[in-house]
């Protein structure tokens, strides 16, 4: 997979370094970040090296709504109708004026499909990336100094799915998974959309740690 030219660019090179190490401050770390992040994705320490790639993983399901017919913001789940909730997104533009967007939300994620257009609205879940524990699965990895140390904090890495590249300076190397995953019923392949108006294709739970693939020192 390629990915396109970004311009800004959405890495950026930084290092994190206390001005001496203790328990209270363990960083000392170069690398990549993400604008906003208080940390270092990808990079290395004094003891390991990491990196990620994309895992490929299927973590979105798309769910057909039945509308009411007698009210349109309503939708059915369960022969009850449910509220669609609305919310204005104002997004500014460089030279023009502003688009105003309408977010319509279910309880399955965001309505996806051009509510201007006829045919069957859509509703997308997709696992979300919680800021907290994505904040601490970084900084746990940044002061990390082995391959245990670098497994346990991974495991704190939930939203999308990601192979993260281990080295170290002892010439170990290892590839670990990690993000959620969730475990589908047995007649939903997550290869079409599926009806919404009932809880037949709600996923039963999530993947746990212990399932994602991982490898250490392959012959």
């Amino acid at each position: 997979m390629q990915a396109g030219i970004h311009i800004p660019p959405q890495w950026y090179e930084i290092g994190l370094h206390c001005i001496e190490l203790t328990a209270n401050c363990p960083y000392d770390v170069v690398g990549f970040s993400l604008v906003g992040i208080p940390g270092v994705v990808i990079g290395h320490n004094a003891r390991i090296a990491w990196t990620i790639s994309g895992a490929g993983v299927d973590t979105q399901d798309l769910y057909m709504l039945h509308l009411n017919p007698d009210n349109p913001r309503q939708y059915e789940y369960n022969g009850e109708w449910h509220t669609i909730q609305s919310t204005t997104e104002i997004i500014p533009v460089n030279d023009a004026e502003p688009v105003v967007w309408q977010v319509q939300q279910t309880q399955f994620g965001p309505i996806v499909s051009n509510p201007q257009q006829r045919g069957q609205p859509l509703a997308l879940r997709q696992m979300e990336i919680h800021a907290d524990e994505f904040i601490t699965a970084i900084l746990q990895i940044d002061k990390a100094t082995n391959w245990s140390s670098f497994q346990q904090a991974l495991k704190y890495r939930g939203g999308a799915v990601q192979n993260y590249l281990y080295a170290d300076i002892d010439g170990n190397i290892g590839l670990q998974m990690a993000g959620t995953i969730p475990v589908r019923t047995e007649n939903h392949t997550g290869l079409v959309p599926v009806p919404g108006w009932n809880d037949e294709y709600l996923w039963e739970s999530l993947h746990s740690f212990d399932e994602m693939p991982s490898v250490y020192n392959p012959a």
